[in-house]
């Protein structure tokens, strides 16, 4: 991810059908576009290693990683149904991780890992 200018991907489905007897057959078709996204204000700056996860499909979070000069620990989230789109440094309560790269992040129901 370069410095605020990260890209998504829009899924779209679209779906045809063939009448046989009296029942429709879908066929759902998956396409996958590039998007740029426009990132405006401070942003996480440009890493590499570190992880993301998608949280209630609406959240991107970015977490650790490495800035090509130091490891780092910090979290950043970006919400994708506001615009203008915006990073925002997350600064939770309690202990933070170590610095990490190459780490795993995943959203499970209600619960946050980070492996």
């Amino acid at each position: 991810m370069g410095a605020g200018l990260p890209l998504m991907v829009d899924v779209k489905m679209g779906m045809a059908g063939r009448r046989k007897g009296r029942r429709w057959h879908k066929i759902r078709e998956l396409v996958l576009m590039w998007h740029r996204v426009v990132v405006q204000g401070p942003s996480q700056g440009p890493r590499y290693g570190h992880a993301m996860v998608l949280v209630f499909q609406r959240y991107d979070v970015a977490v650790s990683g490495n800035d090509g000069r130091r490891l780092l620990s910090d979290a950043w989230v970006l919400d994708t149904t506001q615009k203008p789109y915006q990073w925002q440094r997350l600064n939770p309560e309690g202990d933070r991780p170590f610095a990490r790269m190459y780490a795993t992040a995943q959203w499970v129901a209600s619960c946050w890992s980070l492996r």
